[in-house]
């Protein structure tokens, strides 16, 4: 996306257009002494790229805003969150871009707001170090033939599935079967089948799993990244409906924008993060190099496409058990205007 000039399609909120609220707009106060404060129940994983959020909401940050936000953490990644959502237990969320256009367009109640995390997910492909050594030529897995590799994945239909069909995509290789994925429902669900040898390989997030590398429990044999920006936030329909909701999370996503800003600056941010993720301070330097939030009502058309095209093409979507225009761009963001931009950051 660096350098290139994108069409950005934002939602018409975002530009403080005058609704049934006018004296509301995008980063605009809201005295919480004279007006009750807007709730938005929030939910992401429990990972380093969710820090903003936690030192937000720790240090009630939204507050000058109007806004309260409780945040909830969902282990079981984008799948538990879209469930959550579509059983009004929140209101927003920050998925992976995948998943959350994946949801949307097999019509699930909430539409895409904007690019939360605008750099791309690296994904480690793991195996247990009992089975695998890290040099196992995992490019030779199909040429040998044999019993076919078995994959761990959160959830059918998650990024881990999405994920590992776009590996052997990219390596040219035979796409895992529906009776080759082992649904674990978390990373700790995924120790359990990689131990109990139940699933032979699981991609994850590979500074999330690297405690798991360092100890000797598992070994990574390749990354994987991802060729778009990875999380995306989403707002249930249920939310956009409310003028006064919708420019609240646009203020929300502004303060967590800020905090993200002064995190990377700060001289003892990788020790911070470290801390909260039992990282280690060397591992989050490093990962605080590679990351850039976003955090804005945002979303190339260019990003959507692509995540729509690999869909498709690894039998995620099908395109003919879908409703009409549920691939569409105007179908999976939230109602928007135009906007171009160099980048997206």
């Amino acid at each position: 996306l660096r350098g290139s000039r994108e069409r950005i399609l934002r939602p018409a909120w975002a530009f403080g257009r005058p609704r049934r609220h006018p004296q509301i707009g995008p980063g605009s106060a809201m005295s919480s002494s004279s007006s009750p404060r807007i709730r938005l129940r929030v939910g992401g994983v429990p990972e380093h790229f969710n820090y903003p959020w936690r030192e937000a909401v720790a240090n009630d940050a939204f507050a000058a805003h109007g806004v309260k936000v409780k945040w909830s953490e969902h282990g079981g990644g984008s799948g538990e969150m879209a469930i959550a959502l579509k059983e009004d237990e929140i209101d927003v969320a920050c998925m992976l871009t995948e998943a959350a256009i994946a949801e949307v367009a097999r019509g699930a109640p909430f539409k895409v707001v904007g690019a939360y995390v605008a750099t791309p997910l690296v994904w480690g492909k793991h195996a247990n170090a009992e089975y695998y050594s890290a040099d196992h030529d995992v490019s030779a897995d199909d040429r040998r033939g044999g019993k076919p590799k078995k994959f761990a994945v959160s959830r059918i239909g998650s990024g881990s599935h999405l994920m590992a069909l776009v590996d052997a995509t990219m390596r040219g290789a035979r796409k895992p079967t529906d009776d080759e994925l082992v649904v674990v429902g978390s990373l700790l669900g995924a120790r359990d089948a990689l131990r109990e040898n139940e699933a032979d390989y699981f991609l994850w997030e590979k500074f999330m799993t690297k405690p798991l590398v360092d100890s000797g429990e598992w070994v990574r044999l390749a990354e994987v990244p991802t060729p778009w920006p990875c999380f995306a936030v989403v707002a249930s329909d249920r939310l956009l409906a409310d003028d006064l909701a919708t420019r609240s999370l646009v203020a929300a996503l502004g303060v967590v924008r800020e905090r993200a800003d002064a995190l990377v600056a700060a001289d003892d941010a990788a020790e911070r993060v470290a801390h909260e993720y039992d990282l280690q301070p060397e591992d989050a330097k490093i990962w605080l190099g590679t990351v850039r939030w976003c955090a804005r009502p945002e979303m190339p058309r260019t990003v959507v496409d692509t995540v729509v095209d690999h869909l498709l093409d690894a039998g995620i979507l099908k395109e003919d058990q879908l409703p009409e225009d549920a691939l569409a761009y105007e179908t999976i963001v939230a109602e928007n205007v135009t906007q171009d931009v160099a980048v997206l950051s």
